[in-house]
């Protein structure tokens, strides 16, 4: 699951994103590392309820950054990728 926020409510005025700056130059990009099942994804929402706590979650990574660029690869039957 990938999270990219510029400022730091939304959703109805959730804390989703602390240490977010509108006029910074920069964006927060936040990644879980493992697929989440549903009582963990709706923990995620619980925690940004609560004052964005789901981004000082251990099961992911937080970045600040001006430029990103995302690439989806397919992986074959031996999982390896394929361009």
């Amino acid at each position: 699951m990938i999270f990219v926020y510029n400022g730091k409510f939304g959703g109805g005025r959730m804390l989703l994103n602390p240490p977010g700056i509108l006029n910074d130059g920069y964006f927060e990009f936040f990644m879980y590392y493992e697929k989440l099942t549903t009582p963990e994804f709706v923990h995620v929402f619980d925690q940004a309820k609560d004052e964005g706590q789901n981004f000082y979650c251990p099961m992911g990574r937080y970045l600040r950054v001006k430029k990103l660029r995302l690439e989806n690869h397919t992986l074959n039957s031996k999982q390896e990728f394929v361009p």
